[in-house]
């Protein structure tokens, strides 16, 4: 597991202007975090950069990054699932505080899933999208091991109360913090969170470090082997990991060749292939 539950921390307080001016070096790396995980600012140019943690392998400066994919693989996102909200009447911790889990105006939910372990979902978003309860997105606080509140059980705690009720029926998907256990997008990977692309690396970054990615703006990234021309679109490259591609029309279907690949902006000065192209980055 890549994400560093021990010293990653997140905040959901609101953000203003970053009283900090031209004192952030976004090429910086640091191996315990600075700021929260997810901070960001606007430079009076335009571009904006979000400060990270990094995953389990290095990464190159200049490519995109994305979140890793799913729980499984040492992430912190959960696919939709079905009748997973744990039927208890249960109402205390097993430290003795009251917390009525899955009840309205608590900020606990009680889940079945295994493998969990300690903070590996704080920072991501615990979203209702059926039956009892569905339609509320809730970001996530903090979360126990497995097994901590009952055999089995997880249990999450959100920054804010649950507006419904859940129960049993309820459907659910996690989604983990946009920011935290970035990776290269691998090759071939056209719809999982892998290959959402959330920002290009400043710096080269090791196992678990933590500092800025790019969001928008212009920026220097990774070329792969279609390489754009001047005012093209680019998206993600199916070639080379976390490189850019012109994105393509296919003439019988007229759709993007690679189109579940989203678009990450346009090219401003194309480079060679797996040297670097100028873009303007539009992901935020």
């Amino acid at each position: 597991m890549a994400v560093r539950t021990n010293t990653n921390y997140y905040s959901n307080a609101i953000v203003g202007t970053m009283q900090l001016g031209a004192n952030v070096d976004v090429h910086r790396v640091d191996l315990t975090p600075k700021y929260v995980v997810g901070l960001g600012f606007e430079r009076a140019d335009g571009a904006k950069f979000r400060y990270c943690q990094f995953g389990a392998s290095d990464t190159n400066r200049g490519v995109l990054v994305a979140p890793a994919d799913v729980i499984t693989d040492g992430g912190g996102s959960v696919v939709d699932l079905d009748n997973k909200i744990w039927a208890s009447t249960q109402t205390t911790a097993p430290n003795g505080t009251t917390i009525a889990p899955n009840k309205l105006g608590s900020k606990y939910v009680w889940i079945t899933l295994s493998n969990v372990s300690k903070n590996q979902l704080a920072g991501g978003y615990f979203i209702t999208t059926d039956d009892t309860g569905e339609g509320y997105t809730y970001r996530i606080k903090s979360n126990d091991t497995t097994g901590d509140v009952a055999t089995g059980v997880t249990q999450i705690e959100l920054y804010e109360p649950l507006v419904v009720a859940v129960e049993t029926t309820t459907d659910f998907s996690i989604q983990a913090c946009r920011y935290s256990d970035l990776v290269s997008p691998s090759i071939g990977i056209t719809v999982t969170a892998s290959g959402a692309a959330v920002g290009v690396t400043c710096a080269g970054m090791s196992a678990t470090n933590y500092g800025w990615i790019q969001t928008r703006g212009i920026v220097g990234v990774l070329q792969g082997a279609t390489v754009p021309v001047q005012g093209q679109a680019v998206m993600g490259s199916t070639d080379v990991s976390g490189a850019v591609v012109a994105v393509t029309v296919d003439s019988a279907t007229g759709l993007f060749n690679e189109f579940k690949r989203p678009i990450v902006g346009y090219c401003v000065d194309p480079g060679d292939s797996e040297g670097h192209s100028v873009i303007n980055l539009m992901l935020e």
